[in-house]
Formats: structure tokens, sequence, C-alpha cells
């Protein structure tokens, strides 16, 4: 009866179906398994089905080896012969050898009754394979005697004849520098790069392997140490090797090697440190044999030019070192601190974004900066190397090589840079009524530094100054007629109300108290004239209304208080917010319908007033009829502008502050 540990399996669960679910899938993984293709080769629409052969083993005995199993029956043991077939150095098959096969069901295989041993593998796949013979000891189970081999390039059904003899043993001792036995050496006997046999050496340096004596024969013999080749010898065995074993003793150097790491507060650091070689026979990934207390240690390794790996979070660095001739080595990781100053020479009034990015490590890794506080930033734990080191905020970045440590004095890493973003903030300054303020100084101070400048004609100043917190002043004529709080973190326009009294205002009461003065001086000169007064108290309202607030409101919220005035020439709500000695106005923004149905008044007013003065020039020359109707017209206008301002207020007053 032959075995093939090699088959193909599907695990399949459905949480509805039922038994019939899995038949069904299974009927189709029958169908399809043989599409799949092997070896992790990729599906196309040219594979076809892989052709499958067996391969019959005939195995002949010597006559020492007969003897040798007609003399373990006498002893009443029963020695038997297994053939292990291997393809790519993994075995893919096991069978004993017998003149009378059994099937899987432990009946007779007359089909394959054999006059010699055989053993029989069916569905193999075209390639080369190994077949190995060994003799089965059940008095002493593994520790088979390995008597013969073929290699067989199988491309049909094949018949393969193994002759088999005694097994010969070759002793290897590994010894290092100072003689003591190297151990877990891997030594290797390939024959046309199959490989026959592998052991690996003891605590005390040792390794036994064994192979079948082939007269003529001649076998490499390799041993690889950490994935570096430290013998190599093609030799011959002779049958004399399977009493008295072939010895050979091999010395090569190892040196240990201690990776000692540090930093600035001597936490652990959570590393995986590795090395390789590229002068490895067969490359591995070596790992410390011992790790405590942030020391790395690596035993016994052998000479050459390794590549040194340490990863930490995503960073991962590389450095090339020779053994012997480093034989230990510290990692240093440090800490940074980076301080940021604007152009003024203050630390910056807005969150930085800052980071490193690292150009020593293998692949390019951005280290973000913990935030301290304005203007300080710091890392931790960063390994010796070259950065890049940048610093933003929105379209600005500052750019900056540095090398870790930095300077001579490693416990004191500190880095300064200058932040040069500057910010247009644009200010427009305006009287208390709205109109723009010319030749108004605007002060701009922050922590003692000032900076300043006068508005244009039409009340605009533009600054450009680092993002931060500002207190802004405007004098005029040396008086504070705005003082406030305002913040810069971006390209910024301030319309600025002041406090400031328009000249205009004064001149237009001065102006029509005189004519009211002369029209009731007229009036008493006349005596009874009643209608020419209301006319000239109808001329001096609408002057003073012009120029007056039409609506006001005062507030009082937390200790600050808001005074808010409603003018329609220039047609602008003005609101003024004074708390503890600071007073800043602004310029409510109104809607478009409002503020154009608004800005029509001051016209009407205006055509009101010139039928009022009409009206009393046609009276003088006793048009009496003409100056009557169109004082009408007048007093008709002034009542529209107070309908149309009160019905208008009224809805604005909804909206903004509700019912």
């Amino acid at each position: 009866m032959c075995i093939r540990d090699r088959f193909n399996a599907e695990f399949f669960t459905s949480e509805n179906g039922g038994y019939k679910r899995v038949e069904k899938e299974a009927d189709i993984y029958q169908k399809l398994i043989k599409y799949q293709p092997e070896n992790n080769e990729e599906i196309n629409e040219t594979n076809e089905e892989k052709k499958e052969y067996n391969l019959n083993v005939y195995v002949h005995l010597s006559k020492l080896l007969s003897l040798k199993t007609v003399g373990s029956l006498l002893f009443l043991k029963y020695p038997s012969i297994v053939v292990k077939l291997f393809k790519d150095n993994e075995q893919v098959g096991f069978c004993r050898a017998s003149r009378i096969p059994l099937n899987s069901d432990y009946t007779v295989d007359w089909k394959n009754i054999s006059l010699f041993r055989k053993a029989r593998f069916t569905h193999l796949q075209e390639g080369y394979y190994l077949v190995k013979v060994f003799l089965e000891k059940s008095s002493s189970p593994g520790k088979d005697e390995f008597i013969g081999y073929q290699i067989v390039d199988l491309k049909k059904d094949t018949d393969t004849h193994v002759f088999c003899k005694p097994e010969s043993e070759i002793r290897l001792q590994f010894l290092n520098q100072n003689n003591r036995g190297v151990e877990n050496v891997q030594t290797y006997i390939t024959k046309d790069n199959m490989i026959l046999s592998e052991a690996t050496s003891d605590n005390n340096g040792e390794v036994k392997i064994g192979v079948p004596y082939n007269s003529g024969e001649k076998y490499l013999i390799k041993s690889i140490y950490k994935g570096f080749l430290v013998f190599k010898e093609e030799t011959r065995i002779s049958c004399i090797h399977s009493v008295f074993p072939l010895k050979k003793i091999v010395t090569f150097d190892v040196h240990d090697l201690t990776i000692n790491v540090k930093n600035s507060n001597n936490k652990p650091i959570d590393l995986d440190i590795t090395l390789t070689s590229n002068e490895m026979q067969e490359p591995v990934v070596l790992k410390p044999d011992e790790n405590a207390h942030m020391k790395y240690k690596f035993w016994s390794l052998p000479s050459g030019n390794y590549t040194l790996t340490f990863k930490y979070n995503t960073i991962e660095v590389e450095e090339k070192i020779n053994i012997p001739m480093v034989n230990s080595k510290t990692i240093n990781f440090y800490d940074l601190t980076l301080y940021v100053k604007d152009e003024l020479g203050f630390k910056p009034g807005v969150k930085l974004d800052v980071y490193l990015i690292d150009e020593t490590s293998k692949k390019p890794v951005i280290i973000s900066g913990n935030y301290v506080s304005n203007g300080e930033y710091q890392f931790f734990n960063l390994h010796t190397g070259r950065y890049i080191l940048r610093t933003q905020y929105k379209s600005y970045t500052v750019e900056k090589q540095i090398d870790i440590p930095v300077g001579t004095n490693e416990n004191t890493n500190i880095v300064k840079i200058m932040f040069p973003a500057l910010f247009n903030l644009t200010t427009i300054v305006f009287d208390s009524h709205g109109n723009s303020l010319g030749d108004a100084e605007i002060v701009i101070s922050r922590d003692g530094k000032k900076t300043q400048g006068n508005t244009n004609e039409r009340g605009l100043k533009m600054f450009s100054i680092p993002p931060g917190e500002y207190r802004l002043q405007v004098f005029l004529d040396d008086d504070l007629i705005c003082n406030r709080n305002i913040s810069v973190s971006a390209d910024k326009t301030y319309k600025i109300a002041t406090a400031y009294e328009p000249v205009l205002l004064h001149t237009v009461i001065i102006l029509t108290s005189i004519v009211l003065l002369i029209g009731i001086a007229y009036l008493s000169y006349k005596k009874r004239n009643t209608l020419f007064f209301f006319k000239i108290l109808a001329i001096y309202l609408v002057f003073i209304a012009i120029v007056s607030p039409w609506w006001a409101v005062d507030g009082l919220s937390n200790g600050a208080s808001t005074h808010t005035e409603m003018f329609l020439l220039p047609t602008n709500m003005v609101t003024i917010t004074s708390i503890d000695n600071i007073s800043a106005g602004e310029i409510i923004v109104l809607d478009e319908t409002f503020k154009s149905t608004m800005s029509q008044l001051p016209i009407i007013l205006i055509a009101a007033l010139t039928c009022i003065f009409i009206s009393m020039f046609l009276k003088k020359f006793e048009k009496t009829k003409t100056s009557t109707l169109l004082f009408l017209i007048s007093v008709f206008l002034l009542s529209t502008v107070l309908i149309v301002f009160t019905y208008g207020m009224s809805e604005f007053t909804k909206v903004t502050v509700g019912d």
C-alpha cells in the first residue's frame, strides 16, 4: 500500500441550504479543481489540463543488505523497505516497497504483483523527482538507514530500478577559532542539485549524516551557518565508510555583536533589530539571540559584511557594518525642540503644521511634531541622520535641512527658525455715520511692537503682518476714536466704524438753526404768518433728518454696551461696541433690497424740500394756488418717507431680531 501525502481540499460553509448546498458546492469543486494552477502559477486562457503519469520504483538490495534483512528476521525483527518521493526538495509521496502490494482497503492488488520489491506512485505531473529508499528498522524508530536513491526525469509512465547498498556515514565537527563547537550548522549532501541528505550540528558542533555508498560516485557536501557557506567539498564515499565513518573537522571564525540603544529618557523603545548580508549563500534574516535592558546581542556571527536594520514605528533604517571590525555599536535616539518666530520676532499667533521628513530611512517617513505652545514643538526619539524640517501654514512653507544630533552638544538639540508668513490686513475706516474717514492714523500693536500708517481719502490703509492677535487703534487729530482687538490668520479686510462725529452734521445743524432764527424774526416782523413758520420748520427738520440717525437701539450684555444707529445719507447701519476702555464699530451688511429702498428716501426728502422752497418763492409773487399745491405735495412726500421708513424698519427688525 502506497501513500502520497498531497491532496486538494476546500473549506466551505453556508448559513442556508443545508447538506444539499454542500453537495452542490462539492460537485462544482470537483469539476473546477483540475483547472487550478499549481506552484503560484497564474490563471490565463492558455492554461491546459496538465498530464499525469505513473512511476514504478523497483528496489534491489545488495547481498550485504539482503543478509542484513535475513539476519534481522532470525532475531524476530521485521525490517521493511520504504520509498519516499521528493520534488523541489519537498516530500510528495510515501510507499512501502513489496512484492505483493495492497490497496487502500488492505486487499491484495493482484494487478501489480511483482517478482521484485516495488513501490508505485500515480497521478504525478511532469518534472524531476528524487526517489529515496530507506531500510526501516522496527527496533530503532526514527533511525532508518538510507540505502538508495535515484533521480528521475518524469515525462511519461516510467519504471526505474534502484540498486541499494549500505549507508555510509560522514561525521563533521565544526569548531570556532577558540576550538569550541558551533551549534546549528546545517549540512547538506547533494547530487545534481538534489538534496540527498541533511542534518544539523549539535551543541558540540558535531553532525552525523548518511548517504548510500555508490562506487565511483561523487557527492557535494556543503555546510551553511546563519546563511553563510562555511564548508564545501566534493568527495567520494567508499564502502569502508559504512563501518568507519568519514571524519572531517571544519574551523571558521565567529564573533559576537552587541547593539546598545540609548535615548534621552532611558525608557525602552520598541525596536525590531535584524541582520542580513548579501554574502550569504542562503539569505536569512538574523534576529538577536538576547535582548535585555536596551541591549541586543548576536552570538557567533561569521565574518562578513552585514546590513543592520532597525525598525520602529513606521521608520526603517539600514546601516552597513563589518564583522569582526565592529563588535559593538550604539544606536542613539535624540529629542528635538523647535522654536519658531515670525518676522516681528514673536511666537506665531497661530498653530503651525510642523513635521520632519526622514531622509535616512529606507522609505521616506513623515514625523509630526508635538505641539507644546505657539512657536514651540517637540520631536522624540529621532535616530541619527539627516532630516528635512518642514513648517507650513496655509500656502506658506519653510524647509530646512538638519542633521541629528544638532551641533556638538548631543544632549541639547534645539533648532530655531523664522517663519516669514505675512498676510494683507486691509482696514477701511468710517466715522460714526458710515462715511469714509481720510487721514486717520491707524496703529497696530502686539507685545509692545507697533506698525502704523494713515488712511487715504477713501479711509483705506493696508498692512502686511504675520498671523496673530493684535490691538488696533485709530487716531484722528491725536484723539483716540477706535480701540479694538483683531485676529489675523489670513488676508482679511476690516471695516471699522469709529465714534467720530462728522463735521457735516454740525455744519448742517448750525446753518439750519440760523435759518430757523431768521424765519422766526421775519415772522415777528410780518406779525402773524403761521404758514411761513411751518415751512421754515419743515425745511429745518428735513435738513436735520438727512444727516441724523432715523433709528437707534442700545443694548448691554456681559459688561459690553452696544449702540446701533440707522442713517439715510449714506444708507448705513452702524454699531459701536464699548467694553473696558475698548471701543470698536462696524458697518452692518444690509439686505440689498432694503438698502436700495432706504437709499431712495433722501432723494424724496430733497424733492419735498425743493417743493417747499418753490412754494415759498411763488407765495412771494402771490401765486397762492400753485404755492399751496406744492406745499401739499411736500407734505405728501414727507409722509411717504415716514411710512416707508417705518414699514421697512419694522420688517427689518422682524428678520434680524424677531417678533
